[in-house]
């Protein structure tokens, strides 16, 4: 654990003219869904609940890529954007498959995969458990910069949450 501060540190630099890019792109997007499996699964639920959806009012869905063809690859078009996750773990097969169909029928993906990450010299054994940290940690970067360029503040933009009865 305490080689990861500095792979998180790493990939932050690494994806940042690309996250400025999406943010820029997406800003005014009314739905963005999160794909992901295995370990990968949590964060991509996590960014679509809390940060998609919660913190920026953009609806969202966390999809399973091992349910993407049971149904929600029917929603694809060029037009509606996917956050693609890519691990390390047995389940990477799964996300590739669903890498081929977006590249095919979608047209707005952005993809983070764990393979471009350098993880220095932590233990082969543990990067697939250590990714979806990882990637948690690069979505709060993306959703930061989505929420700079909507003017619309992380914490303080509020509906319901600790306003209302609930």
């Amino acid at each position: 654990m305490s080689k990861l501060q500095p792979v998180i540190d790493r990939a932050k630099e690494q994806y940042e003219g690309y996250f400025n890019t999406y943010a820029e792109a997406w800003k005014d997007e009314k739905i963005i869904y999160t794909l992901a499996s295995g370990a990968n699964y949590g964060a991509a639920y996590s960014h679509a609940i809390c940060n998609l959806m919660e913190l920026q009012w953009i609806h969202s869905h966390a999809i399973h890529a091992g349910e993407f063809f049971h149904g929600p690859f029917e929603i694809v078009d060029p037009e509606v954007p996917f956050i693609l996750l890519l691990g390390l773990d047995e389940t990477r097969p799964l996300e590739e498959r669903a890498l081929q169909f977006l590249k095919r029928f979608g047209g707005k993906t952005m993809i983070l995969d764990a393979k471009e990450l350098d993880f220095g010299d932590v233990d082969e054994a543990f990067k697939g458990y250590l990714v979806p940290i990882v990637f948690n940690n690069l979505l709060w970067k993306l959703i930061n910069k989505l929420a700079d360029l909507r003017h619309h503040p992380m914490f303080t933009a509020r509906r319901y949450m600790k306003k209302v009865e609930y």
